[in-house]
């Protein structure tokens, strides 16, 4: 595949999901404030478990502009797999029975490629 094909896929990748990484965090976020009606242990863990997964798909959607060789990639790139190890520790408790858990894969598994192909900011033609 030539470069310049790698990058807008890569470009495309991160996009996507970092987009709907961030989105899922935030429907994480608005199901905390629905589900607990007071503050709690368990309300501050699941709103924190949200912002967390936003915090991943924004940090995949910045490395879309970075430049190739950036701390930016591997920040984006280590949060990824940091959430992909999450996800898959979550999805085999709950015995692959909760959705999120392979929703959550899949987007983390995407970002983690997308920033291993991340061939840098794409240039004017």
């Amino acid at each position: 595949m030539a470069a310049r094909t790698v990058g807008r896929v890569a470009r495309a990748l991160l996009g996507i999901a970092g987009g709907l990484t961030a989105a899922v965090g935030m429907l994480h976020l608005a199901v905390a404030a629905v589900q607990y009606n007071a503050l709690s242990f368990d309300a501050l863990w699941f709103a924190g478990s949200g912002l967390a997964v936003v915090l991943i798909g924004v940090l995949t959607l910045l490395l879309r502009s970075a430049p190739a060789f950036s701390e930016l990639r591997l920040a984006a790139f280590g949060a990824n797999v940091a959430g992909l190890a999450l996800a898959m520790a979550f999805g085999a408790l709950t015995r692959w029975r909760e959705p999120q858990g392979p929703v959550l894969v899949t987007l983390f598994l995407a970002g983690a490629a997308g920033a291993i192909m991340h061939r840098g900011a794409m240039r004017a033609p």
